[in-house]
This record gives structure tokens, C-alpha cells and sequence, in this order.
């Protein structure tokens, strides 16, 4: 696991707090305090996400393994499981000044999982669509990056959010931004 970095697919949930904190400096709250409210908003819609995830693989036969592997069978340890994606997801969010990777290896979010069986399984091409969309943003903005030996992407997290910002400032998602995937 890379502590300094993100699956390309879980840098949607980083576009959504992006969203979150956007929203409210945009309606005029002081950054300490739109901070605070845009977190407290991305804790509920966490567990929100998990309670959803866990009625659908009570009614969804086909993706009951899936949902299962992140929520697990004890609906009691949903609020902890959302508090974990929380915590992992704002860390990486709130990095200064540091190089975050972007990749296809396991990272904080995958370690929240109930099981995280899914987390082993090689993403590496479905995780690339993300980090092109990344790439091709990075360039627009002349934003610097680098790409690795492994083919992850390496950039400062303070661009990272420009990125995440300019992308929702566009109204637009990753290319990949409805698969089912966590």
C-alpha cells in the first residue's frame, strides 16, 4: 500500500469533496468553516454510500460478493468502515505540498474495506483511463507531472487539487466516473 497515494477509480470521491469544499466557499463561508461543513458532509455521504451498498447486496444476487467484500456482512460496522474511506480520502486530500501517486496498487481507501478481496484484482488498464484524464488536465493547466517506471502518475497534491478543481469549476467527471467500482 502507498501511503502518499490513490487508486486512479477512488480519485472520483476526491473530485466529490473537491465539489463539497467548492460549494461552500462559493456560497461565502470562511475557508476554516467551509472546510468543516464540506467534511462533515462527505463523513454522511460516506456512510450513505455504504447503508446503499449494503441494501444492494441484500437485492442484487450479481453484485452481492462485491458489496459483501466492502461492507461486510455486520451492518454495526458500517459507520467505522465510512469513517476509515473518510479519514484515508481527506488525508489525501488535504496533503501539502507532497507528491501523491496516482496508481493501480491497493492504498488507504482499499484498506477500509470490510474484506477487500476486490482490491487484488489488476485494475491497471481501467485505473489508466483516470490517470489520462489526470495527464490531460495537468497539461491543459501546464501543471508538472511525471510519469514512473511502474506507468503511475506523480504530481504535487496542491496540483493534484487544481486539477480536481478546474475538472469540477468545468462541470465534468473521469471518463470511467459511473462504473461500479470502489
Amino acid at each position: 500500500m502507498k501511503e502518499t497515494g490513490i487508486r486512479g477509480h477512488h480519485l472520483d470521491y476526491l473530485l466529490q469533496i473537491d465539489r463539497a469544499h467548492m460549494m461552500y466557499e462559493q456560497a461565502g463561508y470562511p475557508p476554516h468553516e467551509a472546510k468543516r461543513i464540506a467534511e462533515a458532509e462527505v463523513r454522511n455521504w460516506m456512510k450513505d454510500i455504504l447503508w446503499s451498498m449494503s441494501s444492494m447486496g441484500e437485492q442484487d444476487p450479481t453484485n452481492k460478493d462485491y458489496y459483501l467484500d466492502v461492507v461486510g456482512e455486520d451492518k454495526t460496522r458500517i459507520p467505522g468502515i465510512a469513517q476509515s474511506f473518510t479519514t484515508a480520502l481527506l488525508g489525501i486530500y488535504h496533503m501539502s505540498q507532497r507528491d501523491v501517486e496516482i496508481h493501480s496498487d491497493k492504498d488507504g481507501i482499499c484498506q477500509a474495506c470490510a474484506v477487500g478481496n476486490h482490491c487484488h484484482e489488476d485494475t491497471y488498464e481501467f485505473e489508466m483511463q483516470y490517470m489520462r484524464d489526470v495527464v490531460r488536465y495537468a497539461k491543459q493547466l501546464e501543471l508538472p507531472y511525471k510519469i514512473t517506471q511502474q506507468g503511475n502518475i506523480q504530481m504535487c497534491s496542491d496540483d493534484l487539487r487544481t486539477v480536481l478543481r478546474t475538472m469540477n469549476e468545468a462541470e465534468t467527471t473521469f471518463t470511467y466516473a459511473n462504473e461500479n467500482i470502489i
